[in-house]
């Protein structure tokens, strides 16, 4: 006659007495249940079972960084590359509003360079993005990298009175984007799972 038994274990966690400085001990406890139909005798001993499932009470969960819940790659990407998008064909399109805001430049084919170069950047995370495959590593570092450079030349050349103070604005915007990408990178580091 066919026979058959299941196993239930559990580790219990039994409370130490108050004053003990020692850690709480275990108690490992089975119990085997017959099924329908089975045989006393043909029930395999404890040290014959080989799948045991466990239940600790009490053990600390371990919990995802706090950037890996906020922030990711993608998200850092999408938001540099509606703000370069936006802010590089802005000099292209509408030359007078531009000036108004940013002030009169006596080269303003300067000024469209630079906008059609952060465009380019914009266009290119907004496709990694697109893809929903994560930010390859090169075009993370040219973003970053881009972020870091115009707010330096902001900050430079506002101190220095050659641009309008409306572009200290600016590089507090690439100063937050350099953030996202410094806490993408932490939380992507410490992932679980993540291969070292």
């Amino acid at each position: 006659m066919k026979t058959g038994f299941r196993t239930v274990s559990t580790l219990r966690s039994a409370s130490p007495s108050r004053g003990s400085s020692s850690p709480p001990r275990c108690r490992h406890t089975h119990s085997i249940r017959r099924t329908r139909g089975s045989n006393p005798a043909a029930t395999p001993p404890i040290s014959a079972i080989t799948h045991v499932r466990f239940t600790v009470r009490g053990a600390p969960r371990r919990s995802r960084p706090r950037g890996f819940r906020l922030v990711n790659d993608r998200h850092v990407a999408s938001v540099q590359a509606a703000f370069y998008v936006g802010t590089g064909i802005w000099p292209l399109l509408h030359r007078r509003s531009f000036e108004r805001v940013t002030g009169p430049k006596t080269d303003f084919w300067l000024a469209q360079t630079v906008g059609l170069t952060v465009t380019a950047i914009g266009v290119g995370l907004a496709h990694a993005v697109s893809r929903r495959r994560g930010v390859p590593p090169e075009l993370r570092t040219v973003a970053a990298a881009s972020a870091a450079g115009l707010a330096l030349v902001d900050i430079i050349f506002v101190g220095r009175g050659r641009i309008s103070k409306i572009y200290l604005a600016d590089a507090a915007a690439e100063g937050a984007v350099l953030a996202g990408w410094f806490l993408a990178r932490t939380a992507d580091d410490l992932r679980p799972g993540r291969p070292r």
